[in-house]
């Protein structure tokens, strides 16, 4: 992990790809390579494409259509019952993902 970006509240979503496109150049680096976009909303993923992050991962379902266009890879819903609590679903994601 290269970075944790806090995002303003009220930012518009052309504001935070602004912001994300500026975090790596202020490193004196190119833009990031790959974004883990949580949790799982249209904005998230508009976020990150308007970044031009080349690799955006993220869940995509028959809810989120749109998601689906700007989420180039995606991880599978993880299910159990009873349901899984979200911080136990995303370490699921980080172990799909290869990370302990």
């Amino acid at each position: 992990m290269d970075a944790v970006i806090e995002i303003p509240p009220k930012a518009s979503p052309w504001s935070v790809a602004r912001q994300l496109q500026q975090e790596k150049r202020s490193q004196g680096e190119p833009s990031f390579d790959v974004a883990l976009v949580l949790p799982n909303s249209i904005r998230t993923a508009l976020e990150v494409w308007l970044a031009r992050i080349p690799r955006r991962i993220g869940r995509t379902d028959n809810k989120g259509f749109l998601r689906r266009w700007l989420i180039n890879q995606s991880f599978p819903k993880f299910t159990s019952t009873p349901p899984m609590h979200q911080a136990d679903e995303y370490r699921a994601v980080a172990y799909w993902l290869g990370t302990s």
